[in-house]
């Protein structure tokens, strides 16, 4: 009886502990939402977005250093199998939104860099993408940028 009193502690300590464990992405970064393990992938919005009237959250779901690395063309062809129409390109540190990117993804200022990205109205919405992509796509993302409608630099 000792023995089984013993063991069944042991368990519950093993599935306490277990419980204690993040679902947050370690790879997210920004000022999205937390939401609750949704695996279904949001309306892509990334033509609808208005960056003039005000906030939005782009989703960096990859990085290169070299444009043409193999993980942009890739990330591209994911993004365009879920239904997104993904922007791509180089970022550079004195643009003012690439700024914010470098900052917010602790980027390093003396690199240029090449992203994928999409693009969403609010920071829910973009965490639930990062959800169904991680769910999807191992390892996931990059992390999520908050991005404002104008710039003061």
């Amino acid at each position: 009886m000792r023995t089984c009193l013993h063991l069944a502690a042991a368990v519950l300590a093993i599935v306490a502990l277990a419980g204690c464990q993040s679902d947050e992405p370690d790879q997210v970064k920004g000022n999205a939402a937390p939401m609750t393990g949704s695996s279904q992938f949001p309306t892509d919005e990334s033509k609808t977005v208005h960056r003039s009237s005000g906030p939005y959250w782009k989703v960096v779901v990859t990085v290169a250093r070299e444009e043409n690395d193999p993980r942009l063309g890739e990330a591209k062809q994911s993004l365009t199998e879920a239904g997104y129409e993904p922007a791509s390109g180089g970022i550079s540190p004195n643009a003012c939104s690439d700024s914010t990117i470098y900052d917010q993804l602790k980027l390093d200022y003396n690199r240029q860099y090449y992203v994928v990205t999409v693009m969403f109205s609010t920071p829910e919405r973009a965490q639930q993408f990062v959800y169904a992509y991680r769910d999807a796509h191992e390892p996931g993302v990059v992390g999520t940028v908050e991005l404002e409608n104008r710039c003061d630099k």
